[in-house]
């Protein structure tokens, strides 16, 4: 038979758990939203990923999430208010990224019990339909060629349809990138494991580059601003239609209209999957397979 003493003891323990938990659901959080994205961004995503990579999330961080919301305690901040935050984040394209950028930095606080709960599970993603671009026609092309004649960046421009390269990939170009006894250029992909590759010195590509002097070894020592600014004034000029990153889907575009393999585009290009260079040039392929029915002839 329990003694009332220990009866009392038991219920003072119980009474000290609840006590424990309530404390737990009230107490604030050792990190404010702004401090604490600044922990994740420098200990969780810079050691893991490429330096270009981690420059994006900053620019979401600083961009897309600290002017839309307000710094507060994680245990204060709710649902409704990062989905409001969101909301505010124009594009579809960039709300994806933001809302990216919340999931995983949330989540890693609430792993870590820095949060008490996961808000994000209330938050609904958003939808971004990618949009499949397109290359230039040979008319486009030639018009484009001669638009950029004396431009700054015109070289840049030519390596972009020559190489079919991402337009930040440019940038990271020295001259140790350029293996001449081996006719093949390396590439430091910004995406996968696959984007980091090498693509021949074509003999184009190389005239191309003998033009050039580098400046610390770096052939193209831009950034992202000033070929998006220079190209957005050509745009404005000529009334062109297509983006910078027409120029990549240019050079693949040329190179399967030139017979080469959907599989040797893919690696070229640093596509991780086939499927993914197949979907996005279908309709080069379906050209091509019409054309060639065309040909077909019996005669009986």
């Amino acid at each position: 038979m329990i003694n009332i003493e220990d009866r009392i003891l038991r219920m003072e323990q119980k009474l000290d758990r609840v006590l424990n938990y309530i404390d737990n659901l009230t107490a604030p959080s050792p990190y404010n939203l702004y401090e604490w994205l600044e922990k994740w961004l420098e200990i969780y995503r810079k050691p893991y990923i490429k330096p270009h990579s981690y420059k994006n999330l900053c620019q979401v961080v600083r961009i897309h999430i600290k002017p839309n919301i307000k710094d507060c305690n994680l245990n204060d901040l709710t649902a409704e208010s990062v989905q409001s935050a969101l909301n505010s984040v124009k594009t579809t394209r960039m709300r994806k990224y933001t809302y990216d950028v919340y999931h995983a930095s949330l989540f890693q606080a609430y792993r870590l019990e820095y949060m008490r709960k996961n808000i994000m599970l209330n938050i609904d993603a958003p939808r971004h339909i990618r949009k499949i671009g397109r290359a230039l026609t040979q008319e486009e092309q030639e018009q484009f060629l001669k638009a950029i004649q004396g431009n700054k960046l015109e070289y840049l421009y030519k390596f972009y349809i020559l190489s079919g390269v991402r337009m930040s990939e440019a940038f990271s170009i020295t001259t140790a990138d350029i293996l001449q006894e081996k006719g093949i250029i390396h590439i430091a992909g910004t995406k996968t494991k696959q984007s980091d590759r090498y693509i021949p010195l074509f003999l184009q590509l190389q005239e191309l580059l003998q033009k050039i002097k580098p400046l610390n070894n770096f052939y193209f020592p831009y950034n992202a601003n000033i070929v998006t600014c220079n190209f957005k004034r050509i745009k404005k000029k000529y009334g062109f239609t297509f983006t910078i990153h027409s120029l990549r889907h240019t050079f693949a575009t040329r190179c399967l209209e030139c017979g080469i393999s959907l599989k040797i585009v893919q690696q070229w290009l640093g596509h991780s999957k086939l499927d993914t260079t197949a979907n996005i040039y279908t309709h080069i392929q379906n050209e091509f397979e019409q054309q060639e029915i065309n040909k077909f002839t019996i005669n009986i």
